[in-house]
Order: C-alpha cells, then structure tokens, then sequence
C-alpha cells in the first residue's frame, strides 16, 4: 500500500481501471486449460498463464512509466492516461451524429414522396 501511495494520480487511476480489468479477465479464465479467453473471443493457448503474467507486468510498467512521466509534466500523464476514453467517445459522437443525419435523409425522402 505505500507504493500505491507514493504514485501520482494519473498512475492510481491507470492502476486501478487496469488492475479491475485484468482481475475480471483472471475471472474469465479461471478453469480454462488450453484457451485464453477475453470477452467473447477466445483461442487456443498453451500457457494462457503465461498471457496472464505478461499482462500483469505490462499493468506495472505502464503504471511505472505514468508515474515517471507525471514527475516530469503531470499534464502529459493525465492525456496519455485519457486519450482511450477520449478517443471512444469521440468515435461514440461520430457514429451517433452520423446515425442522426443518416435517418433525417430517410425521412426527407420519405416526406418528399407525399408532396407534390
């Protein structure tokens, strides 16, 4: 725990977004021999423990790298730490600005059929 605590924000919430994502991964596989499964994909794996370790040290590096990054410029660390769900949401905002203009085209289309 004082590791954690030493950490700067960006770096806790990456660890912790991380840290629920990996255990419910862990979860998904527990009982699996020979898959390594993640949502609705999976495959064949020999080791999938193995998948499952690397993922584990990945999380720590990548909470080590934020917190290294956040001594130097805190603001930095807070856009790398977002830039995902930012990015997700902008693509969500596209794709249901998109879906809008596409059904009032459908609608002039079907409105014009009936004027004369």
């Amino acid at each position: 725990m004082k590791l954690y605590d030493k950490l700067c924000d960006p770096a806790k919430f990456y660890f912790v977004i991380a840290t629920i994502s990996y255990i419910l991964i862990l979860l998904q596989n527990v009982g699996e021999r020979g898959r390594f499964t993640l949502g609705s994909y999976s495959c064949r794996h020999s080791n999938p423990v193995l998948l499952l370790l690397i993922q584990a040290l990945y999380i720590l590096f990548w909470t080590w790298l934020l917190n290294l990054i956040c001594k130097v410029n805190k603001g930095i660390s807070w856009i790398i730490v977002l830039f995902p769900f930012i990015l997700f949401f902008l693509a969500l905002g596209i794709i249901l600005f998109q879906g809008i203009q596409q059904d009032r085209l459908e609608n002039f289309g079907e409105l014009s059929q009936y004027t004369i």
